[in-house]
């Protein structure tokens, strides 16, 4: 099972649906695709919004990785300032300590690469926003 990790809460409020919405549109194609992904923000930004819970990893954070264990792969899809994101850097950091292997997928093509094709400056930037969450 692909767990499919998105930006969501804590960059751009104003962005969530829109961020719902594309996380959706990546879980459809790589369904299309015939691969099992499996979306927190597919699955629980209707139950945060619909149920008044919370947004964040905190909110959140136990049950995603619940899931995430379970997972073959993590994807991180890629989205507007993926790198800074708090819930990315702590799955990421997650699937290092439990040898869960991680690419990195590009929301309009849907190809997974490994991290050292990512841009030079998006790796700086999530490697600096993980030694915070260390």
């Amino acid at each position: 099972m692909i767990y499919l990790a998105s930006p969501y809460s804590n960059l751009h409020p104003e962005w969530r649906q829109a961020l719902y919405e594309r996380a959706c549109e990546a879980t459809i194609g790589l369904m299309k695709r015939k691969k099992v992904v499996f979306s927190p923000i597919v699955h629980c930004h209707p139950l945060a919004v619909l149920g008044g819970f919370g947004t964040d990893f905190k909110q959140w954070g136990k049950f995603c990785l619940r899931i995430l264990k379970a997972s073959d792969v993590m994807y991180i899809l890629m989205l507007t300032d993926w790198e800074k994101s708090v819930g990315i850097a702590k799955e990421y950091l997650f699937c290092l300590e439990h040898s869960i292997p991680v690419k990195f997928l590009h929301p309009d093509s849907l190809r997974a690469v490994e991290f050292r094709t990512v841009y030079r400056w998006m790796q700086e930037e999530f490697l600096k926003n993980l030694e915070k969450h260390k």
